[in-house]
């Protein structure tokens, strides 16, 4: 193991550091050997091995993979030669708090109320039988690959919008963008912010949301050199309201980025008709502000 050091420093910090680094190191490789593997890492590395689809990864090559010792993985190919299963052996560990029906229920749940949290799914468990902890109905879920993410909230892209992105990203393939300011809005409301569902990863559901919850819009912008103003507002957007922003938000922002000089710098922002306006584009053509095209 090389430390170098940016600076000179005594032999006696040198030796503590070094000490204690392989104390570290000591401490990662127990736990690596002794913390125990999931059921899905366990037939991960005997389908690199052993399956007839896999790749038939040697020990060496898994291991190295899959960031585990050689023993480990030598452990459950010979666990599973042995016995065709890699399950533990029989009243190894703590016994399982929920049965396989109870483990059906808490996903049944969880698909029908994507929006429950794991104490309300444990206290509906828990009244027809099984006292459950909520940590408990988390993990059952995670085994079986859900958790608690934010639901689609808008539509998958086109055909179209995939190749107009890809031909904007190739004619600004040699773009300078620490010269670039980027600016949007947002709206920030008070109920009807999506809940977080239970989903795998890939799934889509969709939530109902509520309509004309009170809210505030913000306009932001930010760029390499750091964050600029936000202008927070009520009321509509329209292009005469941008151009009071552009002018209390992005000019000031942008000068303070780049100084006084325009054409030091480009804005980006996206298609919204506001932005393309007869109004806001006469706008930033009186002020000198070039558009990232």
């Amino acid at each position: 193991m090389t430390y170098f050091f940016s600076s000179p420093i005594s032999c006696d910090v040198k030796k503590i550091f070094i000490n204690i680094s392989h104390y570290y190191v000591v401490i990662f490789i127990f736990f690596s050997k002794t913390m125990p593997l999931s059921i899905q890492k366990r037939w991960e590395i005997i389908f690199l091995h052993l399956h007839k689809l896999g790749p038939k990864l040697n020990i060496k090559a898994i291991a190295k993979e899959l960031k585990y010792s050689r023993d480990t993985v030598q452990t459950w190919i010979n666990r599973y030669q042995e016995t065709g299963d890699v399950q533990d052996e029989e009243g190894r560990g703590r016994k399982r708090k929920t049965s396989e029906k109870e483990d059906l229920d808490i996903i049944s749940i969880a698909k029908r109320l994507r929006t429950s949290s794991s104490v309300e799914i444990s206290t509906s468990i828990s009244r027809q039988r099984t006292d459950i902890s909520s940590r408990t109905v988390r993990r059952r879920l995670n085994e079986q690959g859900f958790y608690k993410l934010q639901p689609l909230k808008k539509p998958l892209l086109s055909d179209t919008h995939r190749e107009n992105r890809l031909k904007w990203a190739k004619d600004n393939s040699k773009t300078d963008w620490s010269k670039v300011v980027f600016t949007d809005e947002t709206t920030i409301s008070q109920f009807n912010k999506p809940k977080k569902v239970w989903r795998q990863k890939g799934e889509i559901v969709k939530v109902p949301t509520v309509k004309h919850s009170a809210k505030v819009h913000v306009y932001g912008c930010f760029s390499e050199k750091g964050f600029g103003n936000i202008y927070c507002f009520t009321e509509n957007l329209n292009s005469e309201l941008l151009c009071t922003i552009y002018k209390k938000t992005l000019l000031p922002s942008a000068r303070n980025f780049f100084g006084k000089d325009n054409n030091s710098w480009k804005l980006q922002e996206d298609n919204d008709p506001k932005h393309t306006s007869g109004k806001a584009q006469k706008w930033k053509d009186d002020n000198d502000v070039n558009i990232l095209s």
